[in-house]
This record gives structure tokens, C-alpha cells and sequence, in this order.
């Protein structure tokens, strides 16, 4: 059904409209793992630091290059499950990407033309108090109506026709929208006049805005836009200055009527959710990884000492391992001299 997009008068400022819508392992290419096994759930494990804390074992990691490096970790050297990790970054995607993709659209939305060919696109001027030339003002308004495909029609009238039968110009614009139209695709603009306001020094007149709901995709937050715009020209005008009033609104608001809309504050749920969304996958994501790099991490016992190899003077931590991570010599057991 059609709703109200606002509307307004000489003495009482516009108003916006309303709406009807609504275990161990080998390590290397030699050598046993020494380290040891279980623990801990490898999805949500404890934090892995180059640092010493609280309750942290003491673990080496080697590379091809001879080089080590010393990691500090509450569990074991878990292996890291993929599915489970695969199954909680599909879990955070079901719950976020919806949300996400919803306040996209509440967020940034690319108005679309109505297809004028989808229904009876007449323009109506229908001028009861003889202030408006009915052909050249209809002509005036074909713009609005290529760049948008909707329809704008605009009704004049006496305060008389509608003053005593209806609480509102609302309600009267809204029956006269279901009168003239049989569709959901026009912009009716009812404006009333006092019956003397020939002889008034203030005229005080009112207008009412009533547009179809299939109009949304177009107009949607722009009704407000086109508010504040055709009222600041109803109240420049004089009633025979009416039809310039508003050629000019229109001509103003036609350009801007199809530009990008944005909700600031939606934007700023949907970067807030997206965030979240990369946090959490990315925490997932690294844990997994953190825990493949343990499957390589030897721990290191309190007597351990740090040694050099005989052969290729590659650096290792004793009882860690029995071969050489860099060439590959035997090393021997270290009996602490």
C-alpha cells in the first residue's frame, strides 16, 4: 500500500513521511621425537610465546638452515586435527557472513530504476484551484521519470474538498493515491490552499507526499532528502509561483535521486562483524598452524645444555635429539662434562 513520504505547510515546517514495510612423531629426516604427547584440545590450546609464563614448558624448534628457536607452551605437541579447524572457521562463517552480508545492504545500497513499461506511467497534474499549466508542468517532471521510472504526479486542491471529511491531508492523500492509481509505482504530491487564498497576505498552505511501495528501491532515505528540498521551495514561492516551485525541487532532487545511499551506522555494525569474523578465523587458522610447527619441537628438560656439532658446528640443545637437524651426523649422548 502507499505511505506518506512526508509532507509539510507554510506554518507548521515539513514532517517526515511513514511506512507500511518493514601422539609422538619422527622429526626431520632422522631421529626420534623426544618430546612429549597429548595434551590439550589443539583447536582452543593454550597461547604459544617466545616468552617464559606461568605454567609454560620450554620447547626447541629447528630448521634446515642449523638455526633454533625457543618456544614456550602450555600443552603437548597435540597434532593439529583439520577437520576440527575446518569445522570451526565453517561454524564462524554460517554464523557471520549473514550478518555481514545483511548490513551490507542496509549499509551501502545502489538505488535501481523501476521499468516504466511495468505499468501505466502517466503523469498526473491535476490543478483544482487554476495555479499550474497541466501539459508543460507534466513535461517538467519527465526527467524524474526517465532517471528513475517513477511516475510523479502532482494534485491541487482547496482546503475545502478534504478539511471536513478527514483528520489529515495524509489520510486524504492516501485515498486520493488509491483513486487515481491502480498500481505502486507513482509519487502523488497533494497540495491544498485555503479557499480565499487569493486575498491572503499569508497562505497557509500544506502539502502531503504519498508514494507507492514499489517505489522503495529507488527512493527509499531520498523521500527525506526530497522533503527538506520541496519544502524550501513551497516556502519561497507565492501560489503563482507554484509550477517553478516545483519544477525547481524536481530539477534539484533528480540528480541526486539515484546516487549511492549510505547507513553510517550500519557500515560501522558490518566492519565491527567483520572484524570479529577475521579475528576469529584468524585465530583458528593460526592455532592450526602453531600447533604443525610443535609437531617439529623437541622439549627441553631442565639439565639441558646447548652444544655445538662436531661436524658442521650447527648449534643444538642436548637430549633434544640424536642426529644433527642441519648435516645430518649422529650425535652423541651428552653424559653433562
Amino acid at each position: 500500500m502507499p505511505h506518506s513520504s512526508g509532507g509539510g505547510s507554510h506554518s507548521g515546517g515539513s514532517h517526515g513521511g511513514s511506512s507500511h514495510r518493514s601422539s609422538g612423531g619422527g622429526s626431520f629426516s632422522s631421529g626420534g621425537h623426544s618430546g612429549d604427547s597429548g595434551g590439550p584440545n589443539p583447536l582452543m590450546d593454550s597461547k604459544f610465546s617466545r616468552r617464559p609464563y606461568k605454567d609454560a614448558k620450554k620447547y626447541v624448534i629447528y630448521n634446515r638452515r642449523g638455526k633454533m628457536k625457543y618456544v614456550y607452551h602450555e600443552g603437548g605437541t597435540t597434532a593439529p586435527d583439520w577437520a576440527l579447524t575446518i569445522v570451526a572457521v565453517l561454524v564462524m562463517s554460517l554464523i557471520f557472513l549473514p550478518i555481514i552480508k545483511l548490513a551490507s545492504l542496509f549499509a551501502y545500497y545502489q538505488p535501481h530504476p523501476i521499468n516504466v513499461n511495468s505499468y501505466d506511467s502517466t503523469i498526473v497534474i491535476d490543478d483544482h484551484i487554476g495555479v499550474v499549466d497541466d501539459e508543460s508542468l507534466a513535461k517538467s517532471l519527465e526527467p524524474f521519470r526517465a532517471e528513475t521510472g517513477v511516475a510523479p504526479s502532482i494534485e491541487i486542491v482547496y482546503d475545502s474538498e478534504w478539511i471536513d471529511d478527514y483528520d489529515s491531508l495524509e489520510k486524504f492523500a492516501y485515498n486520493e493515491y488509491l483513486r487515481i492509481f491502480n498500481d505502486e509505482k507513482h509519487w502523488l504530491i497533494l497540495i491544498s490552499y485555503p479557499d480565499e487564498f487569493r486575498t491572503q497576505e499569508f497562505v497557509d498552505w500544506k502539502w502531503e507526499g504519498m508514494i507507492g511501495d514499489d517505489t522503495y528501491s529507488v527512493t527509499s532515505k531520498k523521500q527525506v532528502i526530497f522533503t527538506d528540498i520541496f519544502q524550501k521551495h513551497m516556502v519561497r514561492s507565492t501560489p503563482d509561483q507554484l509550477q517553478p516551485a516545483i519544477t525547481a525541487a524536481f530539477d534539484e532532487f533528480t540528480p541526486r535521486v539515484m546516487d549511492m545511499e549510505k547507513s553510517t551506522g550500519a557500515a560501522i555494525f558490518m566492519y565491527i562483524m567483520l572484524g570479529i569474523y577475521l579475528f576469529c578465523v584468524r585465530y583458528f587458522v593460526k592455532n592450526h598452524y602453531e600447533h604443525m610447527k610443535m609437531q617439529k619441537a623437541y622439549i627441553v628438560k631442565g639439565n639441558s645444555v646447548q652444544l655445538e656439532c662436531e661436524y658442521c658446528g650447527c648449534m643444538y640443545i642436548s637430549g633434544t635429539i640424536t642426529v644433527c637437524p642441519h648435516c645430518g651426523a649422529p650425535i652423541p649422548a651428552y653424559n653433562g662434562e
